[in-house]
């Protein structure tokens, strides 16, 4: 079986995922959390850092791209193909409001004749740029009904896509209730492509129905616990100690990068929000850790609640 760590934006750029990669090794690929290509044919700095390869060097590295212009798309390629990419991730499954308004994500699912139309487009746009980059594709199953799926994916069958990322919920669902996991399976039977399952993984149990030839993404589960892949694997549950020097290195990472404390803490915060349920019976020192308001406030919160953990 091999898994892929997936992105979420504002979390799990570079630095986060070589520290990953660091402590936690047995990720097949790491995709980048998108990069919003444009009619300006410019990445932001903050995207060129993310994706350059001298920051992704200790892992696999797949950089996704948000648009819905062809041309966009094919410009950004070309620039990560220059990079040394091989491959790059198209995101149709992004079901956040301030992305689908702009008929971007999985809004693109809900006109099949129009993605049919982009798909057509890009490959005739790769073919006349000599662009031998491989295409995958992380999408959902519709917008509204899991009836769009199977038309949806009839589409994808029309092009050499390399892999189908597939998180088997609409877009009107967002990340609520349970993934239908036997639309997935049809999806299955009809694909052409190879598959990844992607959608609620977060303890070893739920992929013991999968085969060992099968592919799975997982998001919020790695984060919630970094070890779970190695789990899986059959590897030792987390350490209390590995996690503390985890976020230490991350922590690290984020101070080189940024200016002052309030973005570090930003950063460190949101991870400890999912990493919190670790801890049960330790809600003070979290709630201390939340309301830290420098990074020397934070460090002691942090410390408190190390001091007060089996190792």
């Amino acid at each position: 079986m091999e898994y892929y760590f997936a992105p979420l934006e504002g979390i799990t750029g570079w630095i986060y995922r070589s520290a990953h990669a660091k402590y936690f090794p047995g990720i097949d690929r790491y995709y980048t959390p998108f990069i919003a290509a444009n009619q300006t044919h410019k990445m932001k700095t903050r995207e060129k850092k993310d994706v350059a390869p001298e920051n992704n060097a200790s892992y696999t590295c797949i950089p996704q791209v948000l648009t819905k212009v062809p041309e966009d798309f094919v410009y950004t390629v070309r620039v990560l193909d220059e990079m040394g990419y091989s491959e790059v991730n198209l995101n149709l499954g992004c079901p956040v409001p301030t992305v689908t308004t702009k008929g971007k994500g999985s809004a693109m699912l809900g006109d099949v004749e129009a993605l049919d139309r982009f798909f057509d487009k890009t490959f005739e746009l790769m073919a006349a740029n000599r662009l031998m980059t491989g295409i995958s594709v992380k999408s959902r199953i519709g917008v509204l009904s899991t009836d769009e799926a199977i038309p949806i994916y009839e589409v994808f069958n029309r092009y050499p896509i390399r892999e189908v990322i597939v998180h088997p919920r609409t877009m009107k669902e967002l990340y609520q209730g349970e993934p239908h996991r036997d639309v997935y399976e049809e999806i299955r039977r009809m694909s052409k492509h190879p598959l990844c399952y992607n959608g609620n993984i977060v303890k070893p149990s739920d992929t013991d129905t999968f085969s060992q030839d099968q592919t799975v993404m997982i998001g919020r589960g790695l984060l919630r616990n970094p070890a779970l892949v190695r789990e899986m694997q059959g590897g030792p549950a987390l350490c209390k100690d590995e996690l503390f020097a985890f976020f230490g290195e991350v922590q690290k990472g984020y101070e080189e990068e940024m200016y002052g404390d309030a973005p570090v803490l930003a950063k460190m915060k949101e991870l400890w929000w999912y990493a919190g349920d670790l801890f049960p019976g330790a809600d003070r020192e979290l709630k201390k850790i939340k309301k830290a308001r420098s990074v020397s406030e934070y460090e002691m919160a942090v410390n408190r609640l190390k001091e007060g953990l089996p190792h």
